[in-house]
């Protein structure tokens, strides 16, 4: 049923791209039939008049919807219009992919079929062709032929990118297509970004796409705000395990106890993604710089003041009896706080003084069984800090059993 609604999406997109390829001079008189027939033209010309006659004269009488414009099958006067183009010219795609339909249209649906092959075998660089080909196999829930088609198509035909995307974005949802989407994504297409762009609009196609993002081999541009998207959906439904999960698949540091909690994704990995990576700024006339490898924060105060400069969030799996820890590589001038604050649930935030005179520091915590396992860790410059001339870096903050 799945497969059948996700091809039901990709067969309507391709029939509005016909359409829309149908339409361009479609206004022509439907008398252009009769007259063409006695006028020495080449066969690719008048086969061209075969079909837009025949779309006109369909969209005039009421015959097709709009998009559907496309798919007129021509009357008597119009199919003799390109039997003539195609004595002329019998590479004239057109007038086959005409006669087809007349075919279709009495119910010659073996003969349909055959000539449709035909006109694909002529010219299989012809837009429209590949179009005619792409609803044709799609219809007949020939997934594998439809993917590797529009794979081909879209590089044939840049003018047709964006529609073309768009219909491969349609397909995602295939569970059997996803691993194919995935490799050719990993070839790093010139459309890669339009693809990301289109998927993340669209709610239902997030999980899917998914698994197609996990098995790429890069972290970069769009990949990195797709990871944004996915992260920020599983943190608003309080997902966090999953959320954590994510993060570390893509190349984040996973947490383990003990580790070294100012390690996030590297530049060379992607950049930050906060709120699970690091996000910090120079705030409340405190300068904060982050570095990675080795990991540390720098904390400046450049003129009287504080604030919140640095927080992301922090996943702990099991309950037990824990220490907030922090250790810097000079003695501070100043006072720093890093507090621990529960997102699922409320109470007082876990404090944790880094006071001059001293270059480690711990604070006790617990997590009772089915307690807080997401945290925010912040780090704070009090407001009472006078601006001083040094400045203070730590090198370690981490959540160690007890």
């Amino acid at each position: 049923m799945l497969r059948k609604a996700i091809f039901g999406l990709f067969c309507v997109i391709i029939a509005v791209l016909l359409a829309q390829g149908s339409r361009i001079g479609v206004a022509r008189s439907t008398g252009e039939a009769q007259t063409a027939l006695q006028w020495p033209g080449n066969g690719f010309e008048l086969a061209e008049i075969g079909r837009k006659s025949a779309a006109a004269r369909a969209a005039l009488e009421g015959e097709t919807a709009d998009a559907d414009i496309v798919a007129a099958a021509p009357n008597e006067d119009e199919a003799a219009l390109l039997r003539e183009a195609l004595a002329r010219e019998p590479l004239a795609t057109d007038a086959v992919i005409g006669l087809s339909l007349a075919a279709g249209a009495q119910g010659d649906e073996a003969r349909m079929e055959e000539m449709l092959d035909a006109a694909f075998s002529l010219s299989r660089r012809d837009p429209m062709v590949s179009l005619w080909q792409l609803e044709r196999i799609a219809r007949q829930g020939r997934s594998e032929e439809a993917f590797s088609l529009l794979s081909r198509s879209i590089e044939m035909h840049p003018s047709l990118e964006g529609q073309l995307v768009l219909s491969m974005i349609s397909l995602i949802g295939d569970d059997q297509l996803r691993p194919q989407i995935a490799a050719l994504l990993n070839r790093d297409p010139p459309w890669e970004e339009r693809f990301w762009r289109g998927v993340m609009p669209v709610a239902q196609l997030i999980e899917p796409a998914t698994e197609v993002r996990l098995a790429q081999d890069t972290n970069a541009g769009a990949l990195e705000r797709f990871d944004a998207t996915v992260l920020a959906g599983m943190i608003r439904a309080d997902r966090f395990e999953d959320a954590f999960a994510y993060y570390s698949r893509i190349g984040g540091a996973p947490f383990a106890p003990g580790s070294n909690l100012l390690a996030s994704r590297t530049p060379d990995n992607g950049g930050a993604l906060a709120p699970i990576d690091w996000e910090s700024g120079s705030r409340g006339g405190v300068q904060v710089v982050m570095t990675q490898d080795p990991a540390r924060m720098t904390i400046s105060p450049l003129v009287r003041g504080g604030g919140l400069i640095a927080s992301r969030l922090v996943y702990v799996d099991d309950p037990g009896d824990y220490r907030l820890v922090a250790n810097t590589e000079n003695v501070a001038s100043f006072s720093v706080d890093i507090l621990l604050r529960c997102e699922t649930g409320s109470g007082r935030p876990l404090r944790l003084n880094i006071e001059p005179g001293s270059r480690q520091f711990a604070a006790p915590f617990s997590i009772a069984p089915g307690g807080c396992s997401a945290f925010e860790l912040q780090v704070d410059v009090p407001n009472s800090n006078s601006v001083s001339s040094d400045a203070l870096t730590i090198e370690r903050i981490a959540i160690e059993p007890a």
